[in-house]
């Protein structure tokens, strides 16, 4: 890989320049005290639901991040979860958890299921 080269960068803050950036760097410092305020009242949010609902801060700021979503994001977001969930049953990356449990289940009556008809099919033609 070869070495970036290092480029001299020239700074001037003379005239209109530095009245430019002392604009910026105030717009910057009041957005960053706003995102402050804002991140406290997220968080007050979030333990009023933990104390009111019993819901977890991550699931309502996750719930609250959807809500702002449209179709297409909503879809996206719908196809990840569930490729997500395919893969932590495929690989038994759920085993000892509710979900985990239910999923090994279903897939033993499944497989039952089918294991039954063969069973049954074959009793029926012993007694024919």
């Amino acid at each position: 890989m070869a070495k970036a080269e290092e480029k001299e960068i020239t700074i001037s803050l003379n005239g209109e320049a530095r009245k430019k950036m002392k604009s910026i760097i105030s717009r910057l410092a009041k957005i960053r005290a706003e995102k402050k305020e804002l991140s406290w009242e997220e968080r007050e949010l979030c333990e009023q639901a933990q104390q009111q609902c019993g819901v977890l801060p991550s699931v309502t700021k996750k719930l609250a991040k959807e809500a702002g979503l449209n179709q297409t994001e909503v879809a996206a977001l719908q196809l990840y979860e569930d490729q997500l969930a395919t893969c932590r049953v495929e690989l038994g990356m759920l085993a000892g958890t509710p979900l985990g449990d239910a999923a090994e289940e279903a897939e033993t009556k499944k497989s039952t299921k089918g294991n039954k008809k063969v069973v049954k099919a074959t009793h029926d033609e012993a007694h024919a």
